[in-house]
């Protein structure tokens, strides 16, 4: 079992913050509000989430992790290797990056489980083997448990809420979020080949997705499968908020940060009727500190 020194550990939150960071998530936002120990495990999950993303969009050479800089043969740009650092985080209790030596530490103070973790990697495997292209409701729903469920799972431990309802909030906001991405991303994700409208819907409003003559997104029943994802997205979000509400006012304010911002973003869009999908929904810094800031009073 490895044990690190004090400066080891400054040195490995330090780069993770910066991938954090970097990324400009509204998720940072969410973290920034938890007490230190709860923010560097929450750092750590998220930087793990950050470069398992990358690989699977084919961008993992984007972040550079100070274990490997002068070793340009390590493989830690792929998910083989990550599966690799989670078991041995779980079988000898050892790392050989930043983020498994953070994630090996929260493991222990939060009961994280190696399944949850492995999850994450799952669902990147199937945006690579894929990749996911008009998916049935079943496949979309194991895709969102696996990278939204299971990060909402690690999440909610390291929150401490209890287990039963942890897990609820897990579903439900993990879903809230996940399809309000879909809908946010549709535009970036059909310049790779990836489509996570689903099929059924598809069918429904009769929308050929493999005909390039006629892209999805200028499809005049576009806007209704949008609306459609967009009531999901909306019913989880009610689900949440009911939900918090069983838990601590400290354990409600990441979760409510992420929501408030997310379905700010989900209802930007739907005032637009889904048009101009290729210019990205984003919220400014100042409007998300705005939030923060209205969360916290």
């Amino acid at each position: 079992m490895t044990f690190l020194k004090t400066n080891q550990i400054q040195a490995d939150q330090k780069e993770i913050q910066k991938i954090v960071q970097k990324s400009g998530s509204s998720f940072y936002w969410g973290m920034r509000v938890l007490p230190s120990m709860q923010r560097n495990a929450m750092y750590a999950v998220y930087a793990f989430c950050r470069i398992l993303d990358d690989i699977a969009d084919g961008d993992a050479d984007k972040i550079i992790l100070s274990e490997f800089s002068s070793d340009t043969s390590i493989s830690y740009r792929s998910l083989d290797f990550w599966k690799q650092e989670i078991n041995n985080l779980f079988i000898a209790g050892e790392a050989k990056t930043s983020i498994g030596r953070q994630l090996l530490i929260a493991i222990k103070q939060y009961n994280i489980y190696q399944d949850d973790l492995l999850d994450l990697i799952r669902g990147m495997e199937m945006d690579i083997d894929g990749p996911i292209y008009a998916p049935t409701w079943a496949q979309l729903d194991l895709y969102c448990a696996r990278v939204a469920g299971a990060v909402g799972q690690v999440s909610v431990k390291i929150f401490g809420i209890e287990d039963i309802v942890g897990r609820h909030l897990a579903y439900h906001l993990g879903r809230a979020l996940q399809f309000t991405n879909i809908l946010r991303d549709i535009a970036e994700d059909w310049l790779i080949s990836r489509l996570y409208l689903p099929q059924e819907l598809l069918i429904k409003y009769q929308i050929n997705p493999r005909n390039s003559h006629s892209p999805i997104l200028q499809h005049p029943n576009f806007p209704k499968i949008c609306n459609e994802i967009y009531e999901l997205a909306a019913f989880h979000f009610d689900c949440t908020q009911q939900l918090m509400q069983k838990c601590s006012k400290q354990q409600q304010k990441p979760m409510k940060l992420m929501a408030v911002m997310y379905k700010k973003l989900l209802l930007r869009m739907k005032n637009k009727n889904w048009q101009n999908m290729h210019h990205k929904i984003r919220l400014g810094k100042f409007e998300k500190i705005s939030v923060m800031l209205g969360q916290l009073v």
